[in-house]
Parts: structure tokens; sequence; C-alpha cells
């Protein structure tokens, strides 16, 4: 485990330090539009010059009070700003504090601090080019410099950037005592607070001392004093001329609730030869909460969360990390320093627990979720453990659930996304995506990554990323080019060979095989239907609205290996099955006529087909039954659907409960609400309140969607829950035919095919076992993790099983037995386990199976 120090910030400012002679807060003076050329605006310390910068009042200027200059690059013209007079005296320190506006697109900003001695007219760059985030962070340059001398603050890249309060002090011979705490000013006789700190942790703050005069400052004593308190690390003993040096206070606390103790330095300094600081701190008992119930108590509230980290210094901002239910952002500007070194030492994957307020940044005023939710980088506290480390892999969400702010903050993939843009990416640039669902997505070329300059896609691919949130809008940030990976784009169980799944489509062919109603071309129909089978290489295709029965048969000719059947009623457009001879095995096949009303089904009654799937020597015996249901969205059409659902989920719970079941077609209706809308529930919310059916495609609807060209979603599977264990959650999609079919809505179908996959096979193990155990014996992350002490561990068998789960400390040894070689049923376990009497640390936790077989993870417990 890593602690990380120096973790207590507040920006806040005194008119100076005890010798300062010039104080600027830009709270007088008007300049609302960019001056082209400079231009002189008086302000409290005397006349600036403004060139290409404002006084910005905009509630997405970062500032502190009403205004603050806000400086642009425009026209080939860096902006800048200027003093138009000289301070006498010289200067020791100058400070202020600086960040990208709040605007979109304002990252990446680069600023240079730059004097004269002669009234301005030549000018010297001093310190480091300051690289700006989307914080307000202290910059501090020493300077000491004699006699009559200006500043200017130069823009020298990015786009717009905020500066405040800018402050500089007098120019000393003598040696000059100052102290801050990163960007926290100290001065003599005020507090420190280091923070919160959890029972059994230490907390490491470091403080500077600066010498601001032109002779050695020595420091004769550095005492701290007050229960808990430490000097971490040896005092220095001298400070030269100009520069600093860090002392580490400790605090480990002793209790719960605050503690008070003390600073001392006794020096030579003229100014403060004794320099004291009162220390606070605190000490709490740490609750790690999931993320998704410490968002639910909103900004305001103190949280302790655990996740795994996402993101890091890409963004050259915020830190990223999720858990199994929702993402955060942390971020402190102390971990930026103005060299632009990272100084937060981890790797994606890495285990954090923070503790800290929830702050809710760049939001719409009264509308709660418009903006970036984080902890704040007041008083908090953070725990890493690298030895936790795991591989994290993003949440597939459409371009519609981006557009929504459910995933605000996530670590998301989006499939098969193209851009409307082409050409190249430049900085900042905002760019909308595309898929299936929506037009509407975000996507933001973040300055800091290496994405500028680099090639847009010309096609599908997939985009991996952060999830950032502004003022109501909501934009993915990849990380990098390697998030720009057209291989990226994969669903859940590619990564298992055809041959080990049974892959089953259904598709409305519209109108297949009539050039009077549906696609003119039939030849070239009958070619496109054809590539996209090859394509998909399914086991089973139910298909709808064959109206030409020879045509299909020639279809089925052209495929090797296939064999299809048309359902025998006399509408025009017919349902038919097309599936592949080696894995599907015809057992029975007719119209399902028990119970239904030929009317309500529009004489398109259900067409039933009883097979055996041979998958990879698993023969498993199902019961299919293609549908199209009544077209239309008027209340009668409506009413027909109802009933048809009613009565096929009457004859399926009499006859077929329990049995393997497969419904699926073209529903024409939605299964979460309905086409005729009015608040009427889908006509297939029978099968929805029914747990022993599972509508597979409600995802896919819920994530927006669409199988018709009228962007709804009206084709379905649904499957008993005999079938639901062998299922691949998430590989079910709507396949974007037209990605490789030119015209594909005007040549091939006004529907698009819905696919999805089930899995019969094997595979091996995860972690430690590498022998192979079924896929459906799995064991998932204990939760929560970190915890403490007690968390829930659940494992999922396919067969009755006798199991066992035991817990191991790190070194091997035995902990705890939870299930000691217990029979148990097919379906999910779930078992508790209390850690009250072990130590913080790593544990592992083991499933046994009676055949020797097992699975590990591994949980963190932190107390």
């Amino acid at each position: 485990m890593k602690r990380l120090t120096c973790l207590f910030l507040t920006l806040f400012f005194f008119t100076a330090f005890a010798n300062a002679q010039l104080f600027e807060d830009f709270e007088q003076g008007t300049l609302t539009s960019y001056p082209a050329e400079p231009q002189e605006v008086t302000l409290s310390s005397g006349v600036w010059i403004f060139h290409q910068t404002v006084l910005g009042r905009d509630a997405r200027d970062r500032k502190n009070g009403e205004q603050a200059p806000r400086l642009r690059a425009s026209g080939g013209v860096n902006g800048s700003l200027a003093m138009g007079f000289d301070k006498e005296n010289g200067a020791g320190l100058v400070s202020f504090v600086f960040a990208n506006s709040g605007f979109f697109g304002d990252t990446g900003g680069r600023l240079q601090l730059q004097y004269s001695l002669d009234s301005g007219t030549s000018w010297t760059t001093i310190g480091d080019e300051l690289i700006a985030t989307d914080e307000l962070q202290l910059a501090q340059i020493s300077v000491n410099r004699a006699g009559n001398i200006r500043f200017r603050i130069l823009h020298t890249a990015g786009n717009r950037i905020n500066i405040d309060d800018f402050q500089a002090t007098d120019f000393s011979e003598e040696p000059t005592i100052a102290l801050s705490r990163g960007a926290q000013t100290l001065t003599n006789g005020s507090s420190l607070n280091l923070g919160i700190t959890s029972l059994g942790n230490q907390r490491l703050v470091d403080v500077t001392i600066r010498n601001l005069g032109n002779q050695s400052l020595s420091l004769s004593n550095v005492t701290v004093s007050g229960a808990g308190f430490t000097l971490h690390s040896a005092a220095p003993g001298e400070v030269q001329a100009g520069a600093t040096a860090n002392i580490t206070l400790g605090f480990t606390p002793t209790g719960e609730g605050e503690a008070t103790g003390s600073l001392s330095i006794s020096s030579n300094a003229t100014n403060h030869p004794e320099f004291n600081l009162t220390l606070n701190a605190e000490g709490f008992s740490r609750d790690v909460i999931s993320i998704n119930e410490a968002r639910a108590l909103g900004a305001g509230n103190r949280v302790s969360v655990g996740g795994w980290i996402t993101a890091l210094d890409e963004f050259r901002g915020p830190v990223f990390f999720e858990d199994y239910t929702a993402g955060l952002a942390w971020f402190d500007p102390e971990l930026m320093p103005a060299t632009g070194d990272f100084g937060f030492s981890a790797a994606h994957g890495d285990s954090i627990v923070i503790s800290g307020t929830l702050i809710e940044v760049n939001a719409i005023t009264g509308q709660p979720g418009s903006g970036l939710m984080k902890i704040s980088q007041d008083n908090y506290e953070v725990l890493l453990y690298p030895e936790a480390n795991r591989t994290i892999e993003p949440t597939v969400i459409s371009a519609r659930q981006l557009t929504t702010g459910a995933f605000s903050g996530r670590f998301v993939r989006i499939n098969a996304a193209s851009f409307t843009q082409s050409g190249t990416f430049t900085s900042g640039d905002l760019l909308t995506i595309t898929d299936r669902t929506s037009n509407a997505g975000r996507f933001r070329v973040n300055a800091s990554t290496n994405i500028s300059g680099t090639n847009i896609p010309s096609g599908r691919t997939g985009l991996i990323g952060i999830v950032f949130s502004n003022q109501g809008n909501h934009e993915l940030h990849a990380r990098g080019t390697f998030d720009l990976d057209p291989n990226a784009y994969v669903f859940a169980g590619d990564d298992i060979p055809q041959d080990h799944t049974l892959d089953v489509v259904t598709w409305n062919i519209e109108w297949f095989g009539s050039s009077s109603s549906g696609p003119g071309n039939v030849e070239l129909q009958v070619q496109n239907v054809k590539q996209v089978i090859e394509t998909l290489n399914a086991d089973l295709y139910a298909f709808q609205e064959i109206a030409n029965i020879p045509v299909f048969n020639n279809l089925v000719a052209q495929l090797p290996g296939y064999s299809g059947l048309v359902a025998p009623f006399t509408q025009t457009q017919r349902t038919a099955y097309l599936f592949r001879n080696s894995t599907i095995e015809v057992l029975n096949s007719g119209l399902l006529t028990t119970g239904q009303n030929s009317s309500d089904w529009a004489g398109r009654l259900p067409f039933w087909l009883r097979f055996n799937a041979n998958i990879s020597g698993h023969v498993i015996e199902i019961d299919s039954y293609n549908v199209h249901a009544k077209a239309f969205s008027d209340l009668d059409s409506y009413n027909q659907r109802v009933r048809s659902s009613n009565s096929l989920k009457a004859f399926l719970d009499a006859n077929r409960i329990d049995q393997n079941v497969i419904f699926l077609g073209d529903y024409n209706d939605f299964v979460v609400g309905s086409t005729p809308g009015g608040g009427l529930p889908s006509p297939y919310q029978n099968f929805q309140d029914d747990p022993h059916y599972y509508i597979l495609t409600t995802p896919l609807q819920l994530a927006g969607f669409a199988s018709w060209r009228f962007s709804s979603m009206i084709d379905h599977i649904t499957v008993t829950n005999d079938l639901i264990e062998n299922h691949i959650e998430g590989a079910q999609r709507v396949d974007d035919t037209s990605t490789y079919i030119a015209n594909y809505l005007n040549t091939t179908s006004d529907h698009f095919p819905v696919l999805t996959r089930f899995y019969f096979g094997t595979t091996t193990s995860i972690e430690q076992s590498e022998e192979e155990i079924p896929q459906l014996v799995s064991l998932s992350q204990n939760y929560p993790n970190p915890f403490n002490p007690t968390t829930n561990i659940q494992f999922q068998l396919s067969n009755h099983e006798q199991v066992s789960l035991t817990v191991y400390d790190i070194t091997g040894r035995r902990v705890a037995t939870l299930v000691n070689g217990e029979l148990r049923s097919p379906g999910t376990h779930t078992v508790s386990f209390n850690a009250s009497n072990l130590a913080s640390g790593m544990y592992l936790y083991r499933l046994t199976l009676s055949n020797g077989k097992s699975l590990t993870n591994k949980m963190m417990l932190i107390k």
C-alpha cells in the first residue's frame, strides 16, 4: 500500500505576505471585448495593459471573486497582461493563480512570466512555462531583482486561460522567511490544516520554507508539538538567498475527532525570527461505500469510496477511478506542478481508496448531475494499493447513452461509432459521433493527449475513454490514440469461437423477393442478404416478410451447409427459418394454433421449430417460435398485439415451462413502453414481469438502438430462464449491415438483423487455476471491494455441484472456510464474509469443485 503525501489544499489568499507591496485582485475595471491592440485598463493597483485579454465575468471563468482576466490567442497574436507602471523596491516572490477557462475547448493552456527593468522596453523570461489545468493552481516564481520592476504574463499555448490574484513581494537584502503549503500561503500565527486521516494511517504534508532575502537564512530550531503530530523529516540548517527547502510534517491520529498541535521555527529572519503555526487535523474511522451510493448522497457529503484507476495524467488534470457501480474523478492541482511533472505515482488498474467531500464542478445552477462529480481537493485522504491492480474493461454504452449523463466519470466504450467530420483531429475540437442509436454523441480532442494531428477514422471504429460532464453536456475524452483502435469495438464473447456457441438472428427482410412491394432489384436483394448471412455466420436465422418462396429457396440453394423452412400459412408475408445443418437437427415444426387467434396475429401464427443444437458435443433441445406480430401503432393494432402476446405466454406457461424456449421475431412494438405511447405498457409486459422469461433485447432498446429504419427497436429475442444461464450477456446487438452493404436500407431491407449468442462450451478458469471448467461455473469479484469488515462473495453454478469456498491470506495460509463441501443447486449463490478478526491487507478467496478444479480471486481488506 502507498500513502499519498501532501494531500490537503485550500486556495485562499491574504492581501500579501507580511512584506508584500503589490497585490491586484482584478475586481475593479471593465473590459468585455478582446482588444486586438494593447489597451490600458485602470485597476486598483494602477494601469494594466490588456492585449487579446478581457476581464471575464462569466460563470465559466475560473476566478476568485466576480471577475478575472481571460487571455487567449487569436490571429497569430498571443494574449498578454502587463503592468503599465513600475513597482518600486524590486521583487522577491511573484505569485498568482491560473487555470484553463471553463468554456468548451479551453484546454492545454500555457503561460510564461516575464519581467522588465526598463519600464517595459524589453522583457526577460523568468521561471518555467506554466501548464494550466481545469482547476485554479498557484504559481510562485522567485524573482529577487532590485530596483524598479514590472511584470507581464504571456499566453504561450492552448485556448483561453484565466489568471487572478497577482501579488509581488519586495526585494530584501536581509534574510526573510515565508512559508507555504502548496497553493496555500502561511502567515506567521496562522493555522495549517493537515486534513483528515483514517485511524491506523499516517498523513505526511510538505511545507515549503522560502528565503525571500538576498542573504542566507539560518534555521536554528524547528519543533513540532501536539498528540499525533511529528516532524517527519530533518529540518534544513540553512536556506540560500532566493531558494526554498521543504520540511515534512506527519500526523497519526490517536483517536477519532479533531486534534491540535503547533509548528515553531526559529531563524535569523528579519521579518519573523520566531515563526509559529497552529496545526489542525482530524482522525476518522473509514467506512467504504460504493461509488453509486456516494453519488446518490450528493455534493457536500464526506464519503469513503474505493475503486480502480482508469485515467491518470492523460488529461493533465483529474484522476478517474471506478468500482462496479459508477465512476468518480479526483484532482489536486498540487499534483500538477508548473513543470508538468505528474505528482501521483500509480498505474491504470491500481486499487485506490479516497475519503473526502463530494463536489460537483461545471454544473448548471440548480441542475445537479449536469456537471462532473469528484472528490474535493480540500481535506481528503488517498490510499493506494498497487498490489491489488487489475485490468479494468470499459463499460459498453451507446452514443445515446453518452448524451444522458448516466455514465459521467465512467470508463466506457462505444462500439461501431463513426465521426461526422473527416480529416485530422485538432486540439480542443468537439466532434460529433454517431452509431445506430444517435447522431448526437460528443467527442472532445483533449489537448493534453497525443490525439491532435492524427487522422479521424473514416469508418466505424471503437471509441474508448472517460465521460466528462460540463454544463449539462457529456463528452467522451479518449486518453490517447490507443483508445481509437478500430479493433477495439468488440462484444462480449467475441473471443469465443463460433463453433463453441449457438448464434441466433432475427431479421425482417422487407418483402423479400417482391420487386413491387420491397426493394426493386430482387437479384441485388438476394445477393445482399446472402452477404449478411455469410458475414454473421450464425447457426439459426428467423426471417419475417418472406414474400416469394421460390426466391427464398434459391437463396438457400446458394448457401452450402444450410437448409430452410417456410411457414405453412397463406398470408403474403411469411416467416421462415434458415439453419446450419451441422449444428441444427430439426425434430419437429409447424404453426402454433393451440389457444391462438389467427386474426390477432394478422394471419401470421407463430412458426414453431423444435430442434437439437449440437454445440461442441453439447446437445441442447430448444423450441423456437418465430413471430411477426400485428403492425401499426393505432389502439386496435396495439390491443391485437396484447391479446396475441397473452395467448402465446399462456401456451408457453402451460406447455413449455420447463423447456428451453426462444421466442423471437418482429414484435412490431417496444418491450418497454409501447408504440402508441400515452403511458400504455408494452404488449410484452407480461413477459417482462415474469422472472421465468428474459427479453434479451431489452438493454438494446434502453440504450436507444433501433432495428427498424424509423428509429424504433421493434425486433426482439426472448428466452426462458433455462436458456438465460447459457446466454452471453452483452453479446446481443443490432448488426449495422450498412457498414458493408452500400445503400442497405433501399437495396436490402428496412430492418437490421438482431443477433445474440449462447455458450455451451468450456473455457480456461481465471487467476491461479489453469485447468478447464465450465464457463457457467464462475466466481465474481467480491462486493464491496475494498471492504471493512464485511463483504459478499458470489459464485454461479450451471449444475448441482459440491463446492468449497475458502479464504487465504497472501502467504497462502487459510484464514476462513465459508462453504465446506456443500452441495449447491444451479444458479447464483451469495456468501457473506466477516473479516473483523483479520488485519488489513490482500486476501484470496477460492471456489473449489468436487473434481478439484478451482477459481480464485483477490480482495482487499482496509481497516
